[in-house]
């Protein structure tokens, strides 16, 4: 048997009597139960009252034991978009963004959030696209989906309810 780090989890042997965990039971066993959440709407036409998918993500965040840290409406304008997400980084692991994702020239969200990905996480995009297909079919598939660290946080958009 070889001797392992204090803390790291081993596998039971083939012919034990557990069954050992998979990789993503593992991640669940071993993973935060609660993280530091920032939600941004992107809308030209929303307010803090009437933007029904971020009330939504944090109602939901709060339900499921996050810690929100931010929560902030903003028009679809680079320099606003990309000032909240800097100042949401220095608070919050993980950045949730909704709306904004459009492919008109006046959709600025997603060319921002791409310019401040250090490290791009590719496939999610497509799964994104793939999953938003399977449950509203072509007239949101186009809209744009990354998913990556930014200013070594956790940045990603949301298509909330």
């Amino acid at each position: 048997m070889t001797d392992l780090p204090p803390g790291t989890p081993s596998t039971p042997a083939p012919d034990s009597a557990s069954t050992p965990l998979d990789s993503a039971g593992q991640h669940r066993k071993h993973g935060e139960r609660s993280v530091r959440v920032a939600v941004l709407t992107v809308s030209d036409t929303r307010t803090e009252e009437t933007d029904t998918s971020g009330q939504y993500l944090l109602s939901e965040l709060r339900a499921q034991g996050h810690e929100v840290v931010g929560y902030r409406v903003v028009k679809d304008d680079a320099v606003h978009i990309r000032s909240s997400l800097v100042a949401f980084a220095r608070e919050a692991t993980v950045v949730l963004s909704t709306g904004g994702t459009g492919i008109t020239g006046r959709d600025v969200t997603v060319p921002v959030v791409e310019s401040m990905i250090t490290k791009p996480i590719p496939g999610f995009g497509e799964l994104f696209r793939m999953l938003s297909y399977q449950q509203v079919g072509a007239r949101r598939c186009c809209r744009g989906r990354w998913r990556g660290w930014c200013a070594a946080r956790w940045c990603s958009p949301c298509r909330a309810a």
